[in-house]
């Protein structure tokens, strides 16, 4: 968070009198594109490990399983998951 902040305090202390309009539109990149860039790295990494994952079992069925099995206790009454 204080890299944000540190960001935007540098970007308009340093910024030539020309670039002022665009002021807002260089905020708003300084805060969003880092969280994207984070976001889609880590969904690609995601997805990596899930096809490493069906590839190692080779079985989609058995991989899904847990998931499955934690999906239905979740979904029956008077059962609490520790």
């Amino acid at each position: 968070m204080a890299t944000i902040f540190a960001g935007i305090a540098l970007a308009g202390f340093f910024m030539p009198p020309f670039l002022v309009p665009f002021r807002p539109i260089i905020d708003a990149s300084i805060v969003f594109v880092p969280i994207l860039v984070f976001y889609f790295l880590s969904r690609g990494f995601e997805y990596a490990a899930d096809g490493a994952g069906v590839e190692s079992m080779r079985d989609r069925r058995r991989q899904s399983m847990p998931l499955s099995i934690c999906i239905a206790s979740l979904n029956r009454p008077g059962v609490a998951i520790d």
